[in-house]
């Protein structure tokens, strides 16, 4: 009996470690909003946001969901999302997927999809 108590409880606890959020949205560069962000009289916030689009020589990421929220990614994301974008440079536009826990306002990101 205690062994099927000890299975239960490490299942739960493993669930519960790989319990993950995802978002989707549009890829943008973090450190181009955040400066965008700083000075919002002068800012035209979507031209901005347009000018921030997530390029090749992107280092630091975000991502926008539909309804305007901005999430930065952890190091990791930064990683993987530079080498998404460095796998397809002709997207001008990039869309992602990214799966992950939430930090505060950065994403921990376990996986990410970029299309």
């Amino acid at each position: 009996m205690k062994t099927i108590a000890k299975l239960g409880l490490a299942l739960g606890v493993f669930a519960a470690m790989s319990y993950a959020e995802s978002w989707t949205g549009k890829l943008i560069d973090a450190a181009c909003h955040d400066k965008s962000q700083q000075n919002p009289a002068e800012s035209k916030q979507k031209a901005d946001l347009a000018s921030c689009e997530a390029t090749v020589s992107t280092t630091s990421f975000a991502i926008e969901t539909s309804d305007g929220k901005v999430y930065k990614l952890d190091a990791s994301g930064n990683a993987k999302a530079a080498t998404a974008l460095r796998g397809n440079p002709d997207n001008k536009t990039p869309t992602a997927t990214v799966s992950g826990s939430m930090d505060g306002q950065t994403v921990k990101v376990d996986s990410i999809s970029v299309r």
